[in-house]
């Protein structure tokens, strides 16, 4: 059984000083426990190649003591929003919250945050290996399909006119399954590394403006269209 110190650690809602009373506290104990035991489909989908693109991207997960965590940090409430759509497919409960970032952080924006808690999911994709997920992809192209656009909503840009169009990464490997998918559809973006001040960033380009209406067309992202 989860605890109330389990949750206060969890999710640190308790102000210093003051509880939500016993009846309330234990509600909200009871949904995490119901939502944790979720059993996610993981049937490699269009939807699940969808939600592993996001997660290799913005995405994240997580575990502490009472909850297995997924969650979605962005600016654009569409892009929150279409992840929750997602998780919905997948037999998941997500939530959709705002939450303020630092007024030292850049942008000074407040976030869309998309949270989902699944044990299952979870467990299975802190296991995943690269070479897992292209199994996954290569198993239909509406695949491949669905893990580039979750993966362009989060780590993808496009000029406006839509004359350029980019995905950006740290991880070489993971940069380097991107562009294999991305031949199998017929697309040949320009691979380059950009040292950066903290980090070497790996990207994909393309400057071909047929080519880049073409991918926004097939991938029909919710955000970054080049509008």
């Amino acid at each position: 059984m989860v605890s109330r110190d389990d949750y206060r650690d969890a999710y640190g809602r308790f102000m210093e000083g003051r509880e939500l009373p016993d009846e309330i506290e234990q509600k909200r104990l009871a949904s995490i426990r119901r939502a944790n035991i979720i059993k996610a489909d993981l049937r490699p989908t269009p939807t699940l190649a969808y939600i592993l693109g996001v997660m290799l991207g913005d995405g994240c997960s997580d575990h502490h003591r009472c909850y297995y965590r997924l969650r979605l940090k962005v600016t654009k409430k569409e892009f929150a929003e279409e992840f929750a759509r997602n998780l919905k497919k997948l037999g998941l409960r997500p939530s959709i919250g705002m939450e303020k970032q630092s007024k030292h952080a850049f942008g000074n924006k407040s976030l869309w945050v998309t949270t989902a808690h699944s044990k299952r999911f979870y467990e299975w994709f802190s296991k995943l290996s690269l070479a897992n997920i292209r199994e996954i992809l290569l198993m239909d192209i509406q695949n491949i399909r669905g893990f580039l656009k979750g993966f362009y909503e989060s780590e993808g840009c496009c000029s406006k006119k839509k004359k350029y169009l980019n995905f950006s990464n740290t991880q070489m490997e993971l940069i380097l399954l991107v562009q294999e998918q991305l031949v199998n559809l017929g697309y040949y973006f320009h691979f380059r590394s950009v040292k950066k001040q903290t980090c070497i960033e790996h990207r994909l380009e393309i400057f071909k403006q047929d080519e880049v209406k073409r991918f926004l067309l097939e991938m029909n992202p919710c955000i970054k269209r080049g509008d």
